[in-house]
């Protein structure tokens, strides 16, 4: 979910005539009303992920993983146009190889940080988690992709699970969340800052007991 133009935007994998379709509700906090559901109709997502959403120069983005397993693809609305832009494939740039290898049953996360979009995914390759990133350019050119270093040979992460990402430490530092395949449904972070450096990997721990989730 995302605040966007005073309204809540809730998006989600839903179906249409057992086809997989990026689909959103809005609630108004100030009329208390929900829209009926509206699904995107080129937008093919991956049926066992979800999408990402973030706002980056006034314009709400959407991403999902492609449901022909081709990456990630991504379109745009604006405060004063509700009407989705054609989907435009995150590979589409010499930066970035045809496909960007992204895990199937996988889903991506945006943020906004600084200024440019970074957005993670994990690679098919079982080889941890990758991120681009976009500043915006009249290009439409994302960066090639990196490898999140909070370990040496990358991450450790469980298979058909995904990142999850969010701005941290008043907006000077990404936090980047996984669910570690080692140690089974443990919940590991790694911070990066703005040196660009990432931190350690480290377990998160509650004070009664870790945090597990379902495998």
């Amino acid at each position: 979910a995302i605040v966007f133009n005073n309204l809540i935007y809730v998006f989600y994998s839903g179906s249409n005539s057992g086809n997989s379709l990026v689909c959103y509700s809005t609630f108004d906090p100030a009329s208390q009303a929900v829209s009926l559901p509206v699904s995107i109709p080129f937008a093919w997502p991956n049926s066992s992920s979800s999408p990402s959403a973030t706002i980056f120069n006034n314009l709400l983005y959407l991403f999902w993983n492609g449901g022909a397993n081709d990456g990630i693809w991504y379109s745009t609305i604006s405060a004063t146009n509700s009407i989705w832009t054609p989907q435009v494939s995150v590979a589409k740039n010499a930066a970035v190889p045809p496909r960007l290898g992204m895990a199937g049953g996988s889903s991506p996360a945006a943020v906004t940080y600084g200024d440019s979009i970074y957005l993670f995914y994990n690679g098919d390759g079982n080889d941890g988690t990758w991120y681009v990133t976009f500043n915006g350019n009249a290009s439409n050119f994302w960066s090639a992709p990196s490898q999140v270093q909070a370990f040496k040979d990358g991450l450790n992460v469980a298979f058909c699970s995904s990142p999850a990402a969010c701005v941290t430490q008043n907006g000077s530092a990404i936090s980047l969340f996984w669910e570690d395949s080692v140690n089974t449904a443990q919940i590991w972070y790694s911070v990066l800052d703005q040196s660009g450096a990432w931190s350690a990997g480290y377990q998160m721990v509650c004070p009664n007991d870790p945090p597990g989730i379902l495998g």
